[in-house]
């Protein structure tokens, strides 16, 4: 799977339910995905409870939990789905724990291999 920058932010293209979703892969995430509430109404995610999670910036959240099918290399994988209300959706290093992540912002690699 080959990623892009955008705005410096190492990208991907994740098909959701037959939805192309972009998401900024988040190596300090070690969830699978966290998609905006909007976004998970659109797909129309089934919720499974909730999780606590812990931001970036250190604050403690509670969510709700979700669980889909994500298109990845040729075979749908069913993986949960946190929710947020922030404008941008993560993918998580639980989702790609047995891949190689090559990133080279300089120049412009992005590439995951599993």
């Amino acid at each position: 799977m080959k990623g892009f920058f955008k705005y410096g932010c190492p990208t991907i293209n994740l098909i959701i339910n037959q939805n192309k979703i972009e998401a900024l892969l988040d190596t300090g995430f070690n969830g699978d995905l966290m998609l905006p509430q909007k976004i998970i109404d659109k797909l129309n995610l089934e919720e499974i409870g909730f999780s606590d999670f812990t931001t970036a910036s250190g604050e403690t959240k509670k969510t709700k939990v979700y669980k889909s099918a994500v298109k990845l290399f040729d075979r749908e994988i069913e993986t949960s789905v946190l929710s947020t209300d922030s404008d941008f959706s993560l993918a998580g290093m639980e989702l790609f724990h047995n891949c190689k992540i090559i990133i080279e912002r300089s120049k412009n690699i992005l590439e995951i291999n599993c």
